[in-house]
């Protein structure tokens, strides 16, 4: 008997919660969106050098050995000081898998971020990056800097779509579409 009492208490609480009030004006709800395609004209990758070493200071410089590899590579395609970002080198200690578990194993590592705002030098910047040994943990991002331009462009293309949307369902009703109340 609890349970039904309970069972009948929560089909009443879904329906309420469930129920939204209308508003107090006619309105149609429509979805639409837009889309173009847009070649990206700025490229970012993201990587991390690493190296292992039971001597921290070797693989250090192997670390710094190779940071200075990627700032010759970066700035010799022009890439400014502002757009190459390398984070701080983190040491971590290396649980022995192999070999003498007295003897503690460094992994030092450093985050690389790079910006590359002429496109046409994209593969010369990777091509390097990915041979280039104690590199791992790629990843890239790609966009462009007319954003702001081609987002208000893509929401008046949605603008339009909706609308046409919305007549076809006032039509389909036998309604005129008044003034547009709310848009989101």
């Amino acid at each position: 008997m609890l349970k039904t009492i309970v069972l009948a208490a929560a089909f009443v609480f879904a329906s309420v919660a469930g129920a939204a009030e209308l508003p107090a004006y006619p309105f149609i709800h429509v979805d639409a969106s837009g889309s173009r395609y847009v070649a990206p004209d700025i490229g970012e990758i993201d990587f991390e050098i690493t190296a292992g070493d039971a001597d921290p200071e070797a693989a250090r410089a192997v670390v710094e050995g190779r940071i200075a590899q990627v700032r010759v590579l970066a700035e010799g395609l022009g890439v400014v000081a502002d757009d190459l970002e390398i984070r701080d080198v983190r040491k971590d200690l290396r649980k022995a898998k192999e070999g003498d578990p007295a003897v503690p194993m460094y992994d030092l590592r450093a985050g690389v971020h790079i910006k590359l705002t002429d496109m046409s030098k994209w593969r010369e910047l990777v091509s390097p990056l990915i041979s280039m040994p104690n590199l791992d943990g790629f990843a890239t991002a790609f966009d462009t800097s007319q954003r702001d331009k081609v987002e208000m462009e893509l929401m008046e293309q949605a603008m339009v779509v909706a609308r046409k949307k919305a007549l076809a369902m006032a039509k389909g009703a036998g309604m005129k579409l008044g003034a547009v109340t709310a848009v989101t």
